[in-house]
């Protein structure tokens, strides 16, 4: 293992933390020159460590038994990572038993057999096994885009009148998060009952029964930087070998690089893999396809929101990403649907897909039910939610917004910064 951290050129220092406690004497890992050095204290010449992680003891243990994904650790660690975070990402890498590779970059490829906006379910599903992402055009009508898009901005627009709002996408933080759209307009479970969710969702993952990991739209906005490139089953700890999560991303606007389109690598989902700096696109292509397509990629390719360099306007998207029933959900329903939603709105799909359902798929069974399950009834205790909040939509105001930074304040302008997800 030793060796292996030779390509780090640098020194590191690691703590081990338990609890409350934590061990005053750290390791220094002394990688400046050949052979790698295990120290017990602080160089002599004074060198500062590149970077600084603090981790518990099963943390590393699950490392080098290849139980965690290395970002996560970096991200999640006991006390927040210093320094250098690419470098303390392929420094958990390194730790694991298979080490990634650099994914294949955009100039390796051949730009013209990458998938492309196509009404033939077939070659999406062609493209989506080959490539780790496919692109269904016309997926929604001009009507059902228009309705989306006008309920997305005004629930945007009442969500930062409420002080609720979420925002991202670098130090201005320009654009805007809406959580558990389960809770945010009809037009929203409308499009749960998409004929396309079963098409592909259940061939893909394996499963009759999948579940929503969580229902929310991304609106990104001109100032937006690029996202922290991701796979959205990193965090879920089943590795790369199996998908277990497929994203139905629904283009409510025209994508395009210039919007900040998702950036992907393809064919990253199939391989082992990990970008060398994920706070860079630097190697990927930009998603770019016309409003109402369905761009539909699976778990464990490596993507983010791309850097929006308009002057103008918004990129919104719903973003629907469904899970194997053995994954919890990241949004969880028995806590964050509201009365209203649960009682008037939800159909039984609905509460199946919210993980609201005994058994296979959901909380797990009960007195012997466990094939069919049956729906859960929450106790209604003091708790709130945001729900639907509407207000109309003005471009000039979300451009003063972001100009005079007036959204610094917002109950939840700050949710991105955890975990240096917002670096």
């Amino acid at each position: 293992m030793y060796l292996a951290f030779q390509e780090l050129k640098v020194l590191a220092k690691v703590t081990f933390a338990e609890g409350d406690f934590t061990d005053p004497d750290p390791v220094y890992i002394d990688a400046r020159s050949s052979p790698v050095k295990l120290l017990d204290s602080a160089p002599t010449d004074g060198a500062e460590p590149a970077f600084e992680l603090t981790w518990r003891p099963e943390r590393f243990e699950d490392l080098v038994e290849g139980r965690d994904d290395p970002q996560t650790t970096v991200f999640m660690s006991a006390v927040p990572t210093k320094g250098d975070y690419p470098l303390a990402i392929r420094f958990a890498d390194l730790i694991t038993p298979n080490p990634t590779d650099a994914p294949t970059t955009k100039d390796e490829l051949n730009l013209d057999e990458l998938p492309k906006p196509t009404e033939d379910i077939e070659q999406v599903k062609r493209d989506l096994r080959k490539w780790g992402y496919g692109l269904m055009k016309n997926a929604l009508t001009p009507e059902q885009v228009a309705i989306l898009k006008k309920g997305a901005q005004e629930q945007a627009a009442g969500e930062r009148n409420a002080g609720v709002a979420t925002f991202d996408g670098g130090p201005k933080k320009p654009n805007q998060r809406i959580w558990n759209i389960f809770n945010k307009g009809e037009e929203f479970l409308d499009l749960l009952n998409h004929p396309l969710i079963d098409e592909v969702v259940p061939w893909y993952l394996g499963c009759n029964n999948p579940l929503l990991w969580s229902y929310n739209i991304n609106i990104a906005r001109p100032g937006g930087m690029p996202q922290v490139l991701h796979w959205d089953q990193g965090i879920m700890g089943h590795g790369r070998t199996k998908p277990c999560a497929l994203n139905i991303s629904w283009l409510l606007c025209d994508f395009t690089e210039k919007n900040g389109g998702t950036r992907i690598f393809p064919g990253s989902h199939n391989k082992n893999v990990r970008p060398r700096n994920v706070f860079t696109s630097e190697g990927t292509i930009a998603c770019e396809a016309p409003a109402g397509t369905a761009m539909i990629f699976e778990g464990r390719i490596w993507h983010g929101t791309g850097r929006n360099t308009e002057t103008s306007g918004e990129r919104p998207c719903v973003l629907s990403l469904f899970t194997h029933p053995a994954v919890r959900p990241k949004e969880n329903a028995l806590l964050s649907l509201s009365w209203e939603a649960e009682d008037e709105l939800l159909s039984e799909r609905h509460k199946s897909l919210a993980a609201l359902r005994t058994g296979q798929a959901g909380v797990g069974g009960a007195l012997g039910e466990a094939r069919q399950g049956i729906i859960v009834k929450r106790p209604r205790d003091d708790f709130t939610t945001v729900g639907k909040l509407r207000a109309p939509h003005d471009d000039a105001e979300v451009a003063k917004m972001i100009e005079t930074g007036s959204h610094a304040n917002n109950a939840q302008s700050a949710v991105r910064e955890a975990g240096g997800l917002d670096k």
